[in-house]
């Protein structure tokens, strides 16, 4: 078994052009994410961005970081991520969003344990976790066997067609019995940077938990099979 991290990340945001380098308690945001997804204890972690010339400066800031890095479609990021678990061989992907400064590498390593057993181990099946903490461990087999089903809007998007289908996939969901699902700590535009930046202060922010910064006890995870017919997050 090959379980690969992929950071997903680009150069031309819509709404705040440039965040995948824009400094955040004192390194560049996809520094951040990389040094938290090292942490989960994956064979690799791969920054999985564009070929476009723009991201040519996201690409060797990812190389310099010691990621490996695969860069394929702009829009099309089904298909980009078939290329990555090629050039990877990963057995298994997490998708991480480069935007996501609190992802915790502890959760995922939790649901890392499951892939022997599952398609699909995502706590966005019934979000109970905060916006920007998302968990989603899939089976590069089952992303390949479905891929040919996203249509044209879902290829927009990493997984999404995955979830129209759950009922097709041997899925686990990973939930907590607290709904923190109102928080929002993924970065996608300037007031969101400076409540970050608020948040983090002075701390380590690759060590940094969001239940530690929020002020919230430990999230005590579980894993269960959801309902048939679960909808997309």
């Amino acid at each position: 078994m090959r379980p690969v991290v992929f950071i997903y990340a680009r150069s031309d945001s819509q709404r705040l052009p440039g965040k995948a380098l824009m400094p955040l308690a004192g390194m560049p945001l996809v520094a951040l994410v990389a040094a938290r997804a090292a942490r989960v204890g994956a064979q690799a972690c791969v920054l999985v961005t564009t070929d476009r010339a723009l991201d040519d400066q996201l690409a060797e800031t990812g190389r310099a970081l010691g990621l490996d890095v695969v860069r394929g479609h702009a829009t099309d990021l089904v298909a980009r991520s078939l290329q990555a678990i090629a050039e990877t061989k990963a057995t298994h992907f997490l998708r991480v969003n480069g935007d996501s400064p609190f992802f915790a590498p502890e959760l995922a390593a939790a649901a890392m344990e499951h892939l022997r057993h599952a398609d699909l181990v995502s706590n966005l099946i019934r979000r109970s976790f905060p916006y920007g903490v998302a968990v989603e461990w899939v089976s590069a087999d089952a992303y390949a066997d479905l891929s040919d089903s996203a249509a044209d809007a879902e290829r927009e998007h990493v997984t999404q067609h995955l979830y129209r289908q759950v009922s097709r996939l041997n899925a686990l969901s990973v939930e907590q019995s607290r709904d923190d699902s109102h928080l929002r700590l993924a970065l996608d535009t300037a007031q969101e940077h400076t409540d970050l930046t608020r948040l983090i202060g002075a701390q380590d922010p690759t060590q940094l938990s969001y239940w530690t910064a929020c002020g919230l006890t430990k999230p005590e995870p579980f894993v269960t099979s959801p309902a048939k017919g679960a909808g997309a997050p």
